[in-house]
């Protein structure tokens, strides 16, 4: 693809004011990718960080934005209702150098052994999802409420063992492998009580469980926005401040001296809790975790003009034994071991059709063969590819074209390329994030379906549901899978050994 302009890239983009430093402030990171924020136009820049350092950048292995980015339609599996518009726009290694200047200063120690990647001559940009989306602002009023959840992978997929490795992993998520790794303990002060399990089982205690977990402990998996302004997350601490202002937009109202007639327009008294006595929630972290989010969360959206046949159904009889029991929360009863810890087909997970969790799980379990299953199938999707002189963004070009089958001369290559593909793309849903944001909802409000009724002391409130943080993952990003989860293992054994191998062998 030519770099001579971006794919999919706006006409009404102001790129003078996108690209304004003074508009810009740093919002957050991960392992690949830093987000800034443009106050004036509302938009979020994903920039591309380095791979290896700030003396090394993405080897061939890199997966150049401007080519995966043609291949959309793994998009479209995360559901149009959560999808805010994406588009790829060119700038400069000039605008990427000063600005990884201006944000030096606000970025976390750690993160700071990878720069901005400068051979990346594009960045995503796309609505700020702390914000209410433009068909829902004119039925909103008063403060914004964001919180940014990384669910990770809810399942344990259920494999015959073929050595202690595959034990452990099927014993546990994951996830809370990982924090027995040593990477999590000289990072963290305090390690994770979250279990992804929890998050996705669609069982309400387990719900409530697992997000006070991610507010106990939020690591880099749990933040919260008022008003687009971080007030929680592992090194800020408003959030007090933040929901009281949020749930009691009447108290902050009179006691600047509003009268009551001079209160927002839809404000209703019988939404505010006054006889706490009475109240069925404990505090405001209470009513942020079981008034507000375990309601978004399982939240039903209109999802019935979507393309979902390259998802499995839960029900399907071609789906792999997945379990939501964790060894490593046996000691809880959500956990137990006397529960039968595999879903069967006819047992499925509970999660309301149409809600955002249900949607990231379905893509999640597209495949859930173990990585030591599909390292065969990468191996020989690698040696065809370099056989014909091929990338993989050359191939996803022509899969997108529907120009593939020609070249595919066994059924063992069609296979692989399935199976590596479809594996690729259930990464993205098992490190994606889920930003909720809500509103208090106008009595006029037409949208009933965009509406969480309030209860007790919350608000009636619009919802916006997006999945975020979709990165396309690069080819190559099996063979250090296989390392790393195999290195987690390892590790993991060597601190629970008795939680997580069977009787017989501790």
């Amino acid at each position: 693809m030519s770099d001579s302009h971006a794919p999919n890239e706006p006409s009404d983009v102001n790129k003078t004011e996108l690209f304004n430093l003074d508009n810009l402030s740093y919002r957050d990171e991960g392992n690949n990718t830093i987000v800034v924020s443009n106050t004036k136009t509302s938009l979020i820049l994903r920039i591309r960080k380095t791979n290896v350092g700030r003396n090394g950048y993405w080897s061939k292995a890199h997966t150049k934005r401007s080519e995966i980015f043609a291949n959309q339609r793994i998009l479209l599996q995360f559901g149009s209702q959560f999808l805010r518009s994406i588009h790829l726009i060119k700038t400069s290694p000039t605008f990427l150098r000063e600005l990884e200047k201006s944000i030096e200063p606000f970025r976390p120690a750690y993160r700071k052994v990878k720069g901005v990647d400068l051979s990346e001559n594009f960045v995503f940009v796309t609505s700020d999802a702390t914000q209410m989306p433009s068909h829902l602002v004119k039925y909103a009023f008063g403060p914004t409420l964001s919180v940014e959840i990384k669910p990770k992978f809810g399942a344990i997929p259920i494999w015959p063992a073929t050595g202690v490795v595959n034990l452990v992993k099927n014993s546990a998520s994951l996830f809370c492998l990982r924090q027995e790794h040593s990477s999590k303990r000289s990072r963290w002060k305090d390690l994770s009580t979250y279990c992804p399990c929890d998050l996705f089982s669609g069982d309400h205690d387990r719900l409530v469980h697992g997000l006070n977990a991610l507010l106990t402990t939020p690591q880099n998996n749990f933040r919260v926005y008022l008003d687009s302004h971080p007030i929680y997350s592992h090194d800020v601490d408003k959030l007090d401040y933040g929901l009281n202002k949020f749930f009691h937009l009447e108290n902050n109202s009179i006691s600047s001296s509003k009268q009551q007639s001079e209160l927002p327009n839809g404000f209703d008294h019988g939404n505010v809790c006054s006889c706490s006595e009475e109240c069925q929630f404990v505090n405001d972290r209470d009513r942020l975790i079981r008034g507000t989010l375990l309601k978004a969360l399982l939240h039903k959206f209109d999802c019935t003009n979507d393309d979902t046949k390259a998802l499995i159904p839960f029900n399907s009889t071609d789906r792999q034994p997945f379990s939501m029991h964790c060894a490593l929360h046996a000691d809880q009863k959500f956990h137990s071991t006397s529960c039968d810890s595999c879903y069967s087909i006819q047992r499925n997970c509970t999660l309301p059709d149409g809600c955002v969790l249900q949607r990231i799980l379905s893509v999640q379990l597209l495949i859930t063969t173990d990585i030591a299953f599909i390292f065969p199938h990468y191996k020989r999707v690698r040696t065809f590819l370099t056989s014909h002189g091929w990338t993989w963004e050359m191939w996803l070009k022509l899969a997108q074209k529907g120009e593939v089958s020609k070249y595919l001369d066994t059924q063992e290559i069609a296979e692989s390329f399935d199976i590596v593909e479809k594996y690729l793309i259930a990464l993205i849903a098992r490190d994606c994030s889920v930003m909720i944001t809500v509103q208090r909802a106008k009595p006029d409000c037409p949208l009933p379906s965009s509406v969480i009724s309030g209860t007790c002391c919350i608000p009636r409130m619009l919802i916006s549901c997006a999945i975020i943080d979709l990165d396309p993952k690069p080819l190559d990003k099996l063979r250090d899978r296989l390392d790393l989860e195999t290195a987690v293992a390892m590790e993991a054994i060597n601190r629970q050994f008795k939680l997580l191998l069977p009787k017989s062998l501790s």
